[in-house]
């Protein structure tokens, strides 16, 4: 596999995990969204430790690799979004209940 297939592929399971990772917290699934915040580590680290390999593609691979980046950030915003939503409901519901002693935590992705 060379680079920009590695690359992508990696990118790509990012896109998938973040959209089950949507899934998850809008359904509260807490169990399974942590389980997919740790199967994102791996595709996260290839990425990282790569980053200076997008130098050696060319530039209609890197646009293509820009535009996969733009669109799973653009989901992992909207995923902190549900995150908050749902973290601020968490909390309405507790001062409701009377319940001031924890706040949700800030988890700011």
């Amino acid at each position: 596999m060379n680079e920009f297939d590695a690359l992508m592929h990696h990118l790509m399971t990012l896109e998938t995990l973040t959209e089950q990772k949507i899934d998850a917290a809008t359904s509260r699934d807490t169990s399974r969204l942590v389980q997919l915040l740790q199967e994102e580590l791996d595709p996260l680290n290839y990425i990282n430790q790569h980053l200076l390999d997008l130098a050696t593609l060319s530039q209609a691979q890197r646009k293509i690799i820009g535009q996969h980046a733009m669109r799973w950030q653009e989901r992992t915003q909207f995923l902190h979004d549900v995150l908050q939503t749902q973290l601020g409901y968490c909390d309405f519901v507790r001062m409701l209940m009377g319940d001031t002693r924890a706040q949700a935590l800030n988890m700011d992705l």
